[in-house]
């Protein structure tokens, strides 16, 4: 499989951001978020219930680097970007497990919330949101 990222179909500048809920952070799912991040061109990929406490390894994706993570052993959430994108600022608030994690790049600003189930939603709002 090639690493090189093919040339969008579009002119101007885009951002490609995925969402995605995995139920847990193995080897076997980080080969899956590369293809898709490779097949999909994304920018971002935002990454929900990762299940990966402190003790664990660092999730990773080849050709993305892990900008912001929120570690839990029963919940957790992280966002990727592509090796080349400038992060100006990361931030995240966790009230009742309800994850906010948010990066500001150069030229927008990307959040990802996850709220566990049957937990009422309460907002904090995070830097930069």
């Amino acid at each position: 499989m090639s690493t090189k990222t093919p040339k969008r179909s579009f002119s101007g500048p885009a951002l490609i951001t995925t969402s995605i809920n995995i139920e847990g952070f193995s080897n076997n799912i980080s080969d899956i978020l590369q293809e898709l991040r490779q097949k999909n061109t994304c920018d971002v990929i935002c990454v929900q219930e990762t299940h990966r406490d402190k003790e664990n390894i660092r999730p990773k994706i080849k050709g993305m680097k892990l900008a912001i993570e929120r570690p839990h052993k029963k919940y957790g959430s992280t966002i990727f970007v592509r090796d080349n994108l400038k992060i100006l600022s990361t931030s995240h608030t966790e009230t009742n497990d309800i994850e906010i994690l948010t990066i500001e790049l150069t030229n927008c600003t990307v959040t990802s919330v996850y709220k566990p189930p049957n937990i009422p939603f309460k907002f904090t709002k995070p830097t930069h949101f």
